[in-house]
């Protein structure tokens, strides 16, 4: 360095400066569906330098001062640019901005028709209402397991049934729904009107047929009003020793509620 004054009298001196590299600004973050972890890292490589504050920007109104690593969750879905600041001891200011994505979820919803059915008539139909979603499957809490969008399902006993939809969109983003249907009870009772006890194995012996049975007592008369068989066991009339004929019949139907059914009426035995 050189200086001079008025009179025009100067002085040199020598020294030396030592450069100080910048801080480079960076961070690690990551795409995230809606409702999931953000999650932040000052990767910064600092220098020589020390610094004194690191702020980031979260483009949404929030900032987060001083603090390397964190989580953070975004309330909307959209695009956001977040950026770093760090501050050293000298007061300058070093920035970094990256662009993160928050996608939105699909959204899981699906129909059940009819709502509600009986035990005798349980077929279900389940179509799919989900919006933005490239993967659908449901779960029954029968222990059926179904992949796509529409199906029919068939219910093998009456009872309340949970059905939960699974969706998921092309980012990877997820969104479930659940519904439940009441499959009611019933009670169907049929009585064969004659038989045929001839040993071919078809129509060989009389008794009562139907849905929701859980078990039945039974007695036969004859044409003169006597009593010819009776059971308390849900056990068939064979009528082996019986000669052809018109016999009458006295049934008591219990249903799996112990709830009783009574059916009276005629039937042909035929040889």
């Amino acid at each position: 360095m050189e200086v001079e004054n008025e009179f025009g009298c100067s002085d040199t001196s020598q020294g030396s400066i030592v450069p100080y590299p910048d801080p480079l600004p960076r961070f690690a973050h990551n795409d995230a569906c809606l409702g999931e972890v953000v999650q932040i890292k000052n990767t910064s490589n600092p220098g020589l330098m020390n610094i004194l504050k690191v702020s980031f920007d979260m483009d949404d109104g929030s900032n987060i001062d001083n603090q390397d690593s964190f989580d953070f969750y975004y309330s909307s879905p959209g695009s956001y640019n977040v950026q770093l600041r760090l501050r050293n001891d000298k007061n300058c200011v070093y920035s970094s901005t990256e662009s993160l994505t928050i996608h939105d979820l699909p959204i899981s919803d699906f129909i059940l028709d009819p709502e509600e059915a009986n035990v005798l008539n349980s077929e279900i139909d389940i179509t799919d209402l989900s919006i933005d979603a490239i993967s659908t499957s449901y779960w029954i809490s029968d222990g059926s397991v179904f992949s796509g969008s529409d199906f029919k399902h068939q219910f093998l006993d009456s009872g309340l049934y949970l059905v939960k939809q699974y969706v998921e969109s092309a980012e990877g983003c997820r969104d479930s729904s659940s519904k439940t249907i009441r499959i009611h009870f019933e009670v169907a009772v049929w009585v064969p009107n004659s038989f045929t006890p001839n040993g071919d194995g078809r129509n060989d012996a009389f008794r009562p047929y139907g849905a929701g049975i859980e078990s039945f007592n039974m007695s036969i008369y004859n044409r003169w009003g006597e009593k010819i068989f009776g059971t308390v066991n849900g056990k068939s009339w064979e009528a082996i020793d019986e000669l052809p004929g018109v016999y009458v019949y006295k049934i008591e139907v219990y249903d799996y509620e112990g709830i009783p059914h009574y059916m009276k009426g005629t039937v042909h035995l035929l040889k």
